[in-house]
């Protein structure tokens, strides 16, 4: 049996995640179209600090404390064909363990960008038990939900409690932030503007 070496595919990884200060190992093959997968080499073109290639598409990588992403490029050859070589980008995101950042604004006006308040560091998983609590200028609540989500259909849309038909008017609001039980409260203020 002969098999001929065919072009890879290499596929560019986005969606690798990781926590601050963790070390985890994935595969960057995993989604690349190589045939036969054996006949193939890896190398990195652009080092990134914190990654060391295993070997077979194994990488691992060590991420530093602050939130972010960083990239490298990688190129797959064929062993017996060299000038069969395809390149791509792998992207880590290392989550956002602290929750200091809230937006000061938003724009409930329906056109599909920034429509309700997102709180960035609830992506990353750690603030399961988080609550918010948002008062206008006069001091009377307007919203409150424990836990917070940003999900489309749950989160915050400049509503009072949250109903819909009861648009809050244009304004600075105030809010209160607990990401979570052992958490310093975060307090500030968010601006309505349709």
């Amino acid at each position: 049996v002969v098999q001929l070496a065919v072009q890879p595919d290499a596929v560019d990884d986005t969606d690798f995640q990781i926590d601050p200060t963790a070390l985890d190992t994935f595969n960057i093959l995993l989604n690349d179209v190589l045939n036969p997968i054996s006949d193939f080499v890896i190398t990195e073109i652009s080092p990134l600090t914190g990654v060391t290639n295993l070997g077979n598409g194994t990488f691992s990588y060590q991420a530093g404390q602050e939130p972010g992403s960083a990239s490298f490029f990688y190129e797959v050859c064929s062993q017996s064909c060299p000038l069969l070589c395809d390149m791509a980008t792998v992207t880590i995101t290392t989550r956002d363990a602290s929750c200091s950042f809230i937006p000061n604004i938003f724009t409930p006006n329906g056109d599909g960008v920034n429509d309700w308040l997102e709180i960035p560091c609830l992506e990353s998983g750690f603030f399961e038990a988080n609550s918010l609590v948002i008062y206008n200028q006069w001091g009377d609540k307007v919203y409150e939900a424990a836990p917070y989500s940003n999900d489309e259909s749950l989160a915050w849309r400049g509503t009072l409690d949250g109903e819909a038909g009861k648009d809050l008017p244009d304004g600075v609001y105030f809010y209160i932030f607990k990401p979570g039980p052992n958490e310093a409260t975060v307090k500030g203020f968010i601006e309505i503007f349709r």
